[in-house]
């Protein structure tokens, strides 16, 4: 019996599970209630899950497409989600990371100087003027459920356009990425750019902010 149970948690740790059609309507109905409260919609097309280091349990969801009150939609080739498995065996879902891949992201500095940062065409962070005010956003978000037991985000892949409406300038990046990570009530961000063309001439720059316990 030890011999079965152990190759089948050595299998999910090499191996993604496909969830049937049964599993996964059960899944997205037992996230309907939760968008729902906010206006949201949400259409996931595979879903799988498997064991990752440390026995950690992870539900994958490919091609997602979260559809918000106003029609403005955020698709996602693909997000990873890593849960708390001792909440799990308590039938809680407690996630504990997020990895993201495949995603557009949209800079916009108006001209009077504040910045707006949006997520396919949903603003996500509004009228941020420092880099201390884009981390206590940041903070507010991370604090309203189901994301107060996040403590690393990671994404992947971002589609990249920065309009400075100051300057005139317009980057774009195909490949830049980003990681926040959250502990003993501090707050880190790194974000790198990667390859930006701004009229042929491209370029790279990394970000980082901290925020202190």
């Amino acid at each position: 019996m030890l011999a079965l149970v152990g190759g089948g948690l050595w299998w999910l740790s090499t191996h993604s599970l496909a969830l049937g059609p049964r599993l996964h309507d059960r899944v997205t109905s037992e996230l309907a209630p939760l968008l729902a409260a906010h206006d949201c919609n949400l259409d996931v097309g595979a879903l799988s899950i498997r064991l990752r280091p440390g026995l950690t349990p992870s539900v994958t969801a490919d091609a997602l497409i979260l559809t918000g009150p106003r029609g403005n939609r955020v698709e996602l080739d693909r997000a990873e989600l890593l849960l708390d498995r001792l909440a799990l065996l308590e039938g809680r879902l407690a996630p504990r990371a997020l990895r993201i891949a495949g995603m557009q992201v949209a800079v916009t500095r108006a001209p009077a100087g504040d910045v707006t940062f949006a997520v396919g065409d949903s603003p996500l962070l509004q009228g941020l003027e420092t880099p201390g005010e884009v981390i206590a956003a940041l903070e507010t978000v991370l604090a309203k459920p189901p994301l107060t037991d996040l403590t690393a985000v990671g994404a992947t892949g971002i589609s990249l356009q920065i309009t400075d409406a100051v300057s005139g300038s317009v980057l774009e990046s195909a490949n830049a990425d980003l990681r926040l990570d959250r502990e003993d009530g501090g707050l880190d961000l790194v974000v790198n750019l990667g390859e930006l063309g701004d009229r042929g001439a491209p370029g790279s720059a990394r970000i980082e902010l901290q925020a202190a316990s």
